[in-house]
Formats: C-alpha cells, structure tokens, sequence
C-alpha cells in the first residue's frame, strides 16, 4: 500500500499504471475510518478486503412497497444466466408474475397472443444472440407501436439508442445494466 514507480518508463515495459491505486484506495478507506488489506499466497493469488462503517443512503428512507407491482405479468428475455437470475428474483421482490422467454421470437410470439390495449411489461436485454443491438431496438419499436408491450430496454452502460430518446417513457425505457430492484420500480 505504499507508492512506487517503475525503473523502466519505456514504451516496451510490461506493467502498466502509475503504482498509486493501492495508495489511493488506502488513503479513502482511512478517510472513512476503516480498515483495508490483503491475503496473499505465492503461486494462489491475492484477496483484498476492507471494512467500512457506513450511515445509511438517503433513498434508505424512501423503502419500496412491500410488493408494489404484485400480480403484474412481465416477459424476460435476457441470455446471460446470472443477470436473469438476478432480474428474476427482483421482479418476484416487486411482487411479479414473471415469464422468462429465450430469444426474440418467442417473444414475438408470446405478444401476439397480448390483447392490443393490454400491453405486456417486457424486460429486453439489447445483447440478443445472433441479432444485433439495433435490430432488437428496431423491433420493440414495433412492439410498443402496436401496444401490445411496454418495454424496458436492458443495455451495457456504454451503449447509446439515439432513436429511442423520442419514446414515451410510460411506453419505452432504456436501463443501463447492472439493474437494481430500485432502478426497475422507478422506471
């Protein structure tokens, strides 16, 4: 945890960085009153830890209903296993009644079997296997004109639906992941 600089500053040297990020993350958890440090083995790796005491958030204050969206049908369709697990159980928190679908035309599918007027809630995640991002924003599109869903647009932080900015939210939102029950409630 101390700072250091590299002997060889060349262009060829083969560890990046400047040595402070240790020093850093000392320096603030030391601010906060806590405590950081390391386990590590030879040949077995390395695990940092630290501890914190913190206050409460302020949004603590603002807790959730206890099942506010209890009942409410909702579509997932999201191929990474962990990131559906996790939506899955913050949905069923929310008090969902959740479908998970697996790819895009079962999706389709499951709407047109949607009463028009009755929209679905779908959670989509952008990265669909064999379908590029912006295919899957064109076809909510066509979803949500037909109201037949109100979609939540699951997507990584660096991407960007210029097209989508124009929607009603209460129709199409777009969430960057990772997803909270928070960020799901308020949207």
């Amino acid at each position: 945890f101390q700072a250091f600089s590299q002997a060889d500053n060349s262009a060829s040297r083969q560890v990046s960085g400047t040595g402070l990020g240790l020093v850093i993350a000392k320096r603030l958890v030391e601010q906060m009153h806590g405590e950081i440090g390391l386990n590590s083995e030879p040949g077995q790796g390395s695990e940092f830890w630290l501890t914190v005491r913190l206050n409460l958030a302020d949004q603590a204050a603002d807790d959730l209903p206890s099942v506010p969206w209890q009942g409410t049908a909702v579509a997932l369709l999201e191929p990474h296993e962990l990131t559906r697990q996790a939506l899955l159980h913050n949905l069923e928190d929310l008090g969902c009644e959740v479908q998970i679908l697996e790819d895009l035309p079962t999706l389709q599918q499951r709407l047109q079997q949607q009463p028009a007027g009755k929209p679905l809630l779908t959670l989509v995640s952008s990265q669909q296997a064999n379908t590029s991002s912006s295919e899957v924003s064109k076809q909510l599109q066509r979803w949500v004109q037909d109201e037949r869903c109100r979609c939540l647009l699951l997507t990584h932080t660096q991407e960007h639906f210029a097209d989508l900015e124009n929607w009603p939210a209460e129709r199409l939102q777009v969430l960057a992941k990772p997803i909270c029950l928070r960020k799901v409630h308020h949207a």
